[in-house]
């Protein structure tokens, strides 16, 4: 993997402030694809900074470790952070990748009768509460003119979605990559992906010392979009560096990745329209407790 090295404004990042980096990941993405090659530790060896990855099932789970302030920097889909920033959490946009719609969607069992949004009304549906997923359906039952009461939501983490949908404990899942695809090879279809509704993936800072230290997160920025770089180049030699560390196979992963494009970005406003739209439905439906303006937390170059 050439290309992800240490840039020339990362040099002259103020080291002194920040002699550790704990950054949090989900199982997917270009976080984990540095965290296992180790080309972040080598770059910022020589200023004495040292980086501590956390594995997290979900960006849920990421967003509460950043409340405690066990990590430092993090990605995660487009909806935790807006239930952080109700809640009070001190999190800053830093950046974003590109959209990537059709690397979430909503399952059912290949045999189920539902063939459209409409069949889901009276259904179960498995989702995990304040995920970028939780946002995908209230959007699509919107768009099907089905109301929130239509139909009965299962609150659990992402695996427990599939054990119930393969147990026919609920009758459909919505779930992101690689679960997504994984839960497809098993035995079931996707109703609909996130085209039209929206599916952003965000970087986050936590603390006030690295949310200070702008030439330390453009560095940091720059070095992720190199590594989403090289995945895109190289998705079967990617696939094949996450299968072990995930557990799935490289042939679900060389699909998975086929679902999104890496390339990460200092953030901006158009992203951010977005994310005011989410939030907006999720007060509208009552789901956060108050509004929030996401750019006010937002680190605008």
């Amino acid at each position: 993997m050439t290309g992800i090295a240490a840039t020339t404004a990362f040099r002259h990042a103020r080291a002194a402030d920040q002699k550790l980096i704990k950054i949090g990941y989900p199982k997917a993405g270009p976080l984990i694809i540095l965290s296992k090659l180790g080309r972040l530790e080598k770059a910022l060896a020589p200023l004495g900074v040292n980086v501590e990855w956390r594995e997290f099932t979900s960006g849920v789970q990421i967003l509460e470790a950043m409340a405690s302030r066990s990590i430092d920097f993090a990605m995660t889909g487009d909806s935790p952070i807006i239930f952080a920033q109700a809640n009070g959490t001190a999190v800053r946009y830093v950046a974003y990748e590109p959209s990537a719609p059709k690397s979430q969607g909503i399952l059912v069992l290949k045999e189920s009768p539902i063939a459209r949004l409409e069949d889901l009304k009276g259904k179960r549906i498995a989702v995990q509460r304040g995920s970028n997923c939780h946002f995908l359906t209230v959007a699509a039952l919107k768009r099907a003119q089905l109301k929130l009461s239509d139909v009965k939501f299962e609150y659990m983490i992402a695996p427990d979605g599939r054990v119930a949908l393969e147990g026919r404990n609920v009758d459909a899942y919505a779930v992101w990559d690689p679960l997504m695809t994984a839960t497809i090879a098993g035995g079931a279809r996707q109703l609909i992906d996130g085209t039209d509704l929206s599916n952003n993936r965000f970087y986050y800072s936590a603390t006030p010392e690295l949310g200070e230290n702008r030439a330390l997160l453009t560095a940091l920025v720059e070095e992720i979009g190199a590594a989403g770089q090289w995945i895109n180049n190289n998705r079967r030699e990617a696939a094949s560096i996450l299968s072990p560390a995930t557990g799935l196979s490289t042939a679900i992963w060389v699909q998975a990745l086929e679902h999104s494009t890496f390339g990460a970005k200092w953030i901006e406003q158009e992203p951010l329209v977005e994310q005011q739209r989410i939030a907006d439905s999720f007060v509208e439906i009552g789901l956060l407790p108050k509004p929030v303006r996401v750019s006010d937390i937002a680190l605008l170059s």
